[in-house]
């Protein structure tokens, strides 16, 4: 399963890699040149970055791929009405509970790649 992770937190980065083995990035155009070039199985978009807004991200992604299943990752309040409202194939997942994106992950036929959790 291919999984790719878009954060402006490079520690956040190394959790979806470590955890997941997923493809992360940090720059949303190298992001969707991979995502033309290949589709994967499940998308991880941080909101808030200093370079793009994280909404914008998920409407290009899902106008790429309408069903890709994507997590919405954020530590802002208010955004998981907005995100099930407007978007297809989308979970939301608050970044203080691990033990959530873990389920949500799972959810999705990715398991966690060791057995060290992160809470």
């Amino acid at each position: 399963m291919l999984i790719y992770a878009l954060d402006d937190n490079k520690i956040q980065l190394k959790v979806y890699q470590e955890l997941y083995g997923a493809q992360i990035f940090t720059d949303y155009k190298q992001l969707m040149d991979r995502m033309r070039d290949q589709r994967p199985d499940l998308f991880i978009c941080d909101l808030v970055m200093p370079e793009c807004d994280g909404w914008t991200v998920v409407y290009a992604v899902q106008a790429l791929y309408p069903d890709l299943p994507i997590i919405i990752a954020t530590a802002s309040t208010g955004d998981e009405q907005k995100a099930l409202a407007q978007f297809r194939q989308c979970e939301f997942w608050s970044k203080c509970e691990y033990g959530q994106l873990k389920e949500l992950v799972n959810k999705y036929g990715y398991p966690t790649r060791t057995d060290n959790t992160v809470n």
